[in-house]
């Protein structure tokens, strides 16, 4: 294996950024005007609750002036549309430092809140529209980018490396996972490379001279108190607290999974790498020679990796330790046994033991907030905080960690009896904690893993899901089956085959297994709303 990466052809990290892309789209896109309806559709959408920027114009005032003010803004928008330009007027950002913990007098102890006019960001969404459709039409976006996306969550992201690290188990392959922190990403963006891969992208013409003047002479002021910075210019970055930012920065990196042959999965700049093999030298090799073609393509795009943060795990069958040398750029990534991924702890072992035991220190919390505020709150008010700090954290992710053993679960379940008994005012002892939970509407661990696997099935079955994630079932080739998505036969998940019981876990296992135990009527609910209101019904009736 070492020969065959020798032999191939070397790369060079002052590579052109342009050349990881394969070919020039042919098509071009076209910014058509907008028109009155879909400008008063976009007006009524804003949150009139958004703080203002420097020029005082907030969404309710719009909001309340829009019938007077739309065919002015229908001219000005068209106008900009046509000659290709973004008035400089919308290119400033009032920059609020708001405290995040610390000492005061520590800048690094600030977050910064950019605002940017109303007016400007609503153009920004006459345009956002325009490309989004472009970009979906010729399937220009990466199916592993996971960020920004409709459709695409955090938690389908942790779900598809998940899937990935249980398949390698299943085959016998041990995996090196990467986990690589940028630093300051969407600050360092290149507008100069930005704009040649938007040209490539198929953005030419008017659009891309709208493009070009929308990234030109930003600037932004701190204000800080009743207090203005002198203004200064923006020439890095897409622009903080922008609508067409996010999409910028998705554009601008992705054709980084095209750079390597890792197993490569996005979530904005969250970046997760893997590779697998039986022998851990051969990995070792593999890894360090991908790991060199992803530093090519962040030296050639201007970006920069933290390599303190930036973390390695060995994820294998073996019980005897598992140990490479994985280095980028000269430098070694240290190896973690353990690291928290879009809020969900991933271990060594994928038994989610430090994941739950991070969820039974909120839990435990959450239990004395409890019983502080229980005598003064009514029981539907414990009720929604019952929600806001314990089953919104058990259900975030649970598809995934969820099946885990019983004897490590088994902390959860006890703080959510005890949290239970609180509410209810129960005595500690021997009591039907199941007429508890029904009398106060609420799903305990197993009901809340069951209907959250129902509910992706449910999605998988009308086609809800992004593409990438619904490939997990494509394998059993229901183009040869004449039943309806969502009356699937009881025996569909026999036609994937796994080697080892880790193979049990995979979403398509244990999806298909449960989906043959929903009812057939709550399987044809005409909408998932629908579905997840009958289901905890079914399931609030079998306690």
């Amino acid at each position: 294996m070492a020969d065959k990466f020798s032999n191939e052809e070397k790369f060079s990290a002052s590579r052109n950024p342009l050349d990881f892309i394969p070919k020039r789209l042919r098509n071009s896109l076209f910014l058509f005007d907008t028109s009155i309806s879909e400008l008063i559709n976009l007006i009524l959408v804003q949150n009139p609750k958004k703080s203002v920027s420097f020029d005082l114009i907030s969404n309710r005032i719009i909001q309340k002036t829009q019938n007077t003010i739309a065919p002015f803004l229908l001219v000005l928008f068209n106008n900009c549309l046509r000659k290709g330009i973004f008035p400089n007027c919308f290119k400033v950002a009032q920059v609020t430092p708001l405290h995040k913990g610390g000492e005061r007098l520590d800048r690094n102890s600030y977050r910064p809140i950019s605002l940017l006019p109303a007016l400007g960001k609503l153009l920004e969404k006459i345009i956002l529209v325009r490309v989004l459709n472009f970009f979906d039409k010729h399937s220009l976006l990466s199916t592993h980018q996971f960020g920004f996306r409709p459709k695409f969550t955090t938690e389908y992201a942790i779900l598809d490396v998940y899937e990935k690290l249980i398949y390698n188990l299943d085959n016998g392959l041990t995996s090196c996972t990467i986990f690589l922190d940028l630093a300051k990403a969407f600050d360092s963006v290149s507008h100069d490379i930005l704009l040649k891969k938007l040209e490539k992208y198929g953005v030419r013409g008017n659009a891309l001279a709208l493009f070009t003047s929308y990234l030109d002479s930003r600037s932004q002021f701190i204000k800080l108190g009743e207090v203005n910075s002198s203004t200064l210019p923006i020439d890095f970055g897409v622009p903080q607290g922008s609508i067409l930012g996010p999409l910028l920065f998705l554009i601008y990196i992705n054709d980084l999974p095209l750079a390597t042959n890792f197993f490569i999965k996005l979530y904005a700049d969250d970046a997760v790498l893997c590779a697998q093999n039986e022998d851990l030298k051969a990995l070792e090799t593999e890894v360090n020679f991908e790991l060199d073609k992803v530093w090519a393509w962040l030296f050639s795009n201007k970006l920069t990796l933290n390599i303190k943060k930036s973390k390695c795990m060995i994820i294998s069958k073996k019980r005897k330790k598992q140990s490479i040398r994985v280095t980028i750029d000269g430098s070694e990534l240290e190896q973690c046994s353990s690291y928290k991924y879009l809020g969900v702890i991933f271990d060594k072992n994928l038994n989610w033991k430090p994941h739950i035991n991070h969820l039974c220190i909120k839990l435990a919390r959450a239990c004395g907030c409890l019983v502080k505020i229980r005598n003064c709150v009514s029981t539907e008010t414990l009720r929604e905080i019952y929600h806001a700090l314990i089953h919104s954290y058990l259900r975030y992710g649970i598809i995934v960690w969820g099946n885990a053993k019983k004897t490590t679960i088994q902390p959860l379940i006890t703080l959510i009896n005890r949290a239970v008994r609180i509410m209810s005012f129960a005595p500690f002892g021997q009591i039907d904690l199941k007429a508890i939970f029904k009398e106060f509407r609420l799903l305990d661990m197993d009901q809340i893993f069951t209907l959250e696997s129902a509910n992706f099935m449910y999605k998988r079955n009308v086609g809800l899901l992004p593409t990438k994630v619904g490939e997990y079932f494509e394998k059993r080739a229901l183009s040869t089956h004449s039943f309806s998505l969502r009356r699937r036969p009881t025996n569909t998940h026999s036609q994937i085959k796994y080697k080892t019981s880790i193979g049990e876990n995979c979403i398509q296992i244990r999806g298909d297994k449960l989906w043959c135990d929903v009812p057939k009527t709550i399987q044809d609910s005409m909408s998932l709303s629908s579905f997840k209101k009958l289901f905890k019904e079914h399931l609030l009736s079998l306690t």
